[in-house]
């Protein structure tokens, strides 16, 4: 999953498929390309859906980041369906 997240997160390849998605008018074929998502194993497909859509919600303080917000996590998690157990939390 730290593969797809860094994938996601990566300038260089997002500028580079913005290019890409010009220059083909829309969807390119990304199959072989070096910048294509490496593969999500579907035993992970909960936990990336649910970090997705809960992974911004943090807690601040004047330095910073200070820890997850687990209350909105969880009312995220209840939302989507998914149950929350030590194994979805370990990935």
């Amino acid at each position: 999953m730290i593969e797809v997240w860094s994938w996601h997160h990566d300038r260089d390849r997002a500028r580079y498929c913005a290019a890409c998605e010009k220059k083909h008018k829309g969807r390119p074929p990304c199959s072989g390309c070096e910048f294509e998502c490496p593969p999500l194993d579907p035993a992970n497909r909960e936990a990336w859906e649910l970090w997705s859509m809960a992974g911004t919600q943090l807690r601040t303080a004047p330095r910073g980041i200070i820890g997850f917000d687990l209350n909105a996590f969880f009312t995220v998690a209840g939302v989507m369906g998914i149950e929350v157990s030590p194994g979805l939390l370990r990935k």
